[in-house]
């Protein structure tokens, strides 16, 4: 299975390529709709509905399965299996759809990749050329002989604010949330990711200046955090980081356990706190994803999520 939104037309295209060059193209069959482009616009009806599709997907009983959502609100899904299940599943998406948006019910169009791939193609080149159409115009900037350094400083601060806007979009459309942990036992980290990478993208670090630093470049949708570290207090990286990101989630995980480091765990904003050994607290540990993944559903409600 694989689900494509972000920049989703260059892996379609080569797929199609793909399918055209193989052995047995006719194997292949392809949906295609095209749905209000404000749903791809809104991250929060866009986390929705490709998390459908990810719990649904089963229903579709084929063996090979390629979703891809643009922009403009095309829909195309690619697969090899039984037409007959396929079929009446995507209605059922199409329905999901058409409920939450109290529009009319989606029609959509069936092609097999043998003999129709380049109606497809053409379909694929219309919303090309539409998400070219929707691209602003870029404005030259002057050259200047001597570089203002003050206006260098702006641009980049500018620049800076439009990646951590494109990560916390990121972040929002992740249907598997990715879990920085900031850990200096090996022991600890070994069991925490042994015990949660089925449910979690897990990504390890050991000191304060690795976890300021990768929180970052990846905006992580949540943050295991030790107290003890060899470079510093993580609760003082914890006060940091919800001063940095307003929707930091993070989880404090020590063996420090008096109610003085435990009310100041809450102080600083904190959304949990888990006892080390943790080999003693796997259920309080699993507790802390299911917790986190009911905090974004009231977070995607109070944002005017659909259901």
């Amino acid at each position: 299975m694989k689900i494509y939104s972000i920049g989703a037309q260059e892996p379609l295209a080569e797929h199609l390529e793909e399918i055209k060059q193989s052995n047995s193209p006719s194997a292949w069959r392809c949906f295609t709709t095209k749905l209000d482009k404000e749903l791809y616009n809104d991250p929060y009806a866009q986390r929705i509905i490709l998390n459908f599709i990810e719990e649904n997907y089963k229903d579709f009983d084929v063996y090979e399965f390629s979703f891809y959502w643009l922009k403009t609100g095309h829909v195309f899904l690619l697969f090899q299996g039984r037409m007959k299940k396929a079929h009446s599943t995507f209605e059922k998406f199409l329905v999901f759809i058409s409920e939450n948006e109290n529009s009319a019910k989606v029609m959509f169009e069936t092609y097999d990749m043998g003999r129709q791939s380049e109606w497809v193609e053409d379909t694929l080149k219309d919303a090309v050329a539409e998400i070219q159409a929707q691209k602003p115009t870029v404005r030259k900037k002057k050259v200047k002989q001597k570089p203002n350094k003050k206006e260098e400083e702006e641009q980049k601060q500018e620049e800076e604010l439009e990646r951590i806007e494109k990560l916390k979009e990121e972040r929002n459309l992740r249907i598997k949330p990715l879990l920085l942990v900031v850990e200096d036992e090996r022991m600890t980290q070994a069991f925490i990711s042994a015990l949660l990478e089925n449910y979690c993208e897990v990504v390890l670090v050991e000191t304060i200046a690795e976890g300021r630093a990768l929180y970052r470049e990846l905006w992580p949708s949540l943050v295991f955090m030790d107290i003890m570290l060899p470079d510093g207090d993580g609760q003082d990286l914890t006060e940091e980081l919800i001063a940095l990101d307003m929707d930091a989630y993070v989880v404090m995980v020590s063996g420090c356990i008096s109610d003085e480091k435990i009310m100041r765990c809450k102080v600083v904003g904190a959304k949990g706190f888990v006892a080390k050994p943790v080999t003693q607290n796997k259920e309080r540990l699993m507790q802390q994803i299911f917790n986190y993944n009911e905090y974004k559903k009231e977070q995607l409600r109070k944002h005017g999520g659909k259901k």
